[in-house]
């Protein structure tokens, strides 16, 4: 049997995700006026859904702010 499809599987096996997600959310902590934690710190962000990295490290529950930090619509670059 033979197969015309190649499936490549990114979570870290092939590629290191660490520098692309924590600069991402650098960033956004950055545009938000927000300190930032270090590298090891954000380090154990990558994986867990967006929401609830931002809630802890915006310490809010309120969701017009978790969500400012998702949406891009605002941001300037």
């Amino acid at each position: 049997m033979t197969s015309d499809v190649l499936m490549f599987d990114l979570d870290g096996t092939l590629t290191d995700p660490k520098p692309g997600i924590v600069g991402c959310i650098r960033v956004v902590l950055d545009q938000l006026g927000v300190a930032c934690p270090d590298d090891d710190v954000l380090t154990a962000f990558i994986g867990p859904p967006l929401r609830g990295t931002f809630a802890t490290l915006l310490d809010t529950s309120e969701a017009g702010r978790i969500e400012d930090a998702i949406d891009d619509r605002g941001s300037s670059g």
